[in-house]
């Protein structure tokens, strides 16, 4: 159960949720939360750009190469809810930070363990990365913030489409 409640802003209503436990500052959860994402993602467009190269020096089959990418993406795909109530149940910080030091751990795997179990403990450790990783990030804005910065980004999009000539336009003066 949520312990989440809703607020009247000068915008409208806004869901307030409790500040983030351990959180130190919404600049530094907003960073860490950004890096870590940064990571899962990252990892994943690098070995697709590079997996010709990583096919060619190891010597794997297209089949192998396969396996690269499915070792991570299958248990990022599989986990990620179970890893979202894992930090419902334990703490979202906790379980984020858990994800942080399991990548970590595929990434030093890869030296002395097969490619595949690297890639498959750097897929857990995403897992457990972007769920907690977002909680924590939407734990600790206000929500006054949250519905500043939506109307903010709002009126930027807005404003860089149609400067563009791409023809959207809005009502929404926000």
């Amino acid at each position: 159960m949520s312990s989440a409640s809703l607020i009247l802003t000068d915008s409208g209503l806004a869901l307030s949720e409790p500040k983030a436990v351990g959180a130190q500052g919404s600049t530094k959860v907003l960073a860490a939360s950004s890096l870590g994402s940064c990571l899962v993602f990252g990892s994943g467009a690098v070995v697709t750009v590079a997996l010709a190269a990583i096919g060619r020096d190891m010597r794997l089959s297209p089949l192998d190469l396969q396996w690269v990418m499915n070792a991570e993406l299958l248990p990022l795909a599989a986990l990620t809810l179970i890893a979202g109530a894992l930090g419902d149940r334990f703490g979202q910080k906790r379980i984020f930070l858990a994800g942080i030091a399991l990548y970590g751990l595929g990434a030093a795997a890869i030296d002395f363990a097969p490619l595949i179990v690297g890639r498959f403990l750097q897929g857990l450790g995403g897992a457990l990365i972007l769920p907690n990783g977002l909680s924590v990030l939407g734990q600790a804005f206000p929500a006054d913030e949250k519905s500043r910065c939506g109307r903010h980004l709002v009126r930027r999009s807005r404003d860089a489409h149609s400067s563009h000539g791409l023809g959207v336009y809005s009502d929404y003066d926000g």
